[in-house]
């Protein structure tokens, strides 16, 4: 699986923000990574790291931060720059409507399997909204960066959108969409 990197924050909000209706599961992950330097095994690398699954890759963005030298000013300043950083996009990625959880991905082949998607228009108590349906799975996931229609015909034009930006016909988006009801 390729790896799409980034280590300035705009950039990686920007690449999330373009194709945000394809991360799986909605979900990025943010961490601060704590790497043993070569020069001692006491001194420890700062590295903010997130990232997400999108279609068949993975955007990951990475920063360095400072080294923790277990000196408390110097280590202070380090995970202070650390911490505002992971805030930041924490912000910037729920503006977009994505969850944000900690860890890393770690996986370089990624999942050893592509889970099948397809969107579609939803109703809702107050009108209608797109959901992702995952082939196999019962149900539906509410794709919430996209807001609500007024109508069903609109809605699913939009997600018929989506649908043809993952290179899915009409008929084979129905068939997944099927699938996850028909469960």
């Amino acid at each position: 699986m390729p790896i799409v990197r980034f280590t300035d924050p705009r950039e990686f909000i920007d690449e999330l923000s373009s194709d945000k209706a394809f991360v799986a599961r909605g979900l990025v992950r943010i961490t601060k990574q704590y790497l043993p330097s070569g020069l001692s095994p006491t001194i420890r690398l700062v590295t903010v790291v997130a990232a997400a699954h999108v279609v068949d890759d993975i955007v990951r963005f990475e920063k360095y931060c400072g080294d923790l030298w277990d000196m408390p000013d110097s280590d202070k300043k380090v995970n202070e720059t650390a911490e505002r950083l992971c805030e930041q996009l924490e912000g910037e990625i729920k503006k977009l409507g994505l969850t944000v959880r900690p860890g890393l991905i770690t996986d370089p082949e990624g999942p050893r399997f592509r889970l099948r998607f397809a969107f579609t228009a939803v109703v809702k108590f107050d009108g209608f909204i797109i959901g992702r349906a995952d082939e196999n799975v019962p149900g539906f996931t509410p794709f919430k960066a996209e807001g609500s229609f007024a109508t069903r015909e609109a809605a699913q034009d939009r997600a018929d959108e989506l649908n043809r930006h993952l290179g899915l016909s009409k008929e084979e988006a129905l068939r997944i969409v099927g699938t996850a009801m028909a469960r």
